[in-house]
């Protein structure tokens, strides 16, 4: 699809479809691609991307047991959503 593109990660890959001309089409690539992934894989849907990943974990829970190992009152963030994961 014209403007939807692949990034490979070290745990797996996003399909950013942020770029593609019609938005609601670039959207609604994500369900033939989630539903022809892997069962294994993790969806990590975002805004404008799916992400596909051999593990769950992701920001906002790195963020939240750094936290708690370190008995950290609070963190400074970059966005809120850092902490939703």
């Amino acid at each position: 699809m014209g403007g939807a593109r692949l990034e490979v990660k070290p745990a797996g890959v996003a399909v950013h479809v942020r770029p593609v001309p019609d938005p609601a089409v670039g959207v609604a690539l994500h369900e033939p691609v989630g539903s022809l992934a892997d069962p294994s894989l993790t969806k990590k849907p975002g805004k404008a991307v799916l992400e596909l990943a051999v593990t769950d974990a992701d920001k906002g829970s790195a963020l939240r047991r750094l936290r708690a190992d370190l008995r950290a009152a609070g963190a400074a963030l970059e966005d809120r959503a850092d902490l939703l994961g």
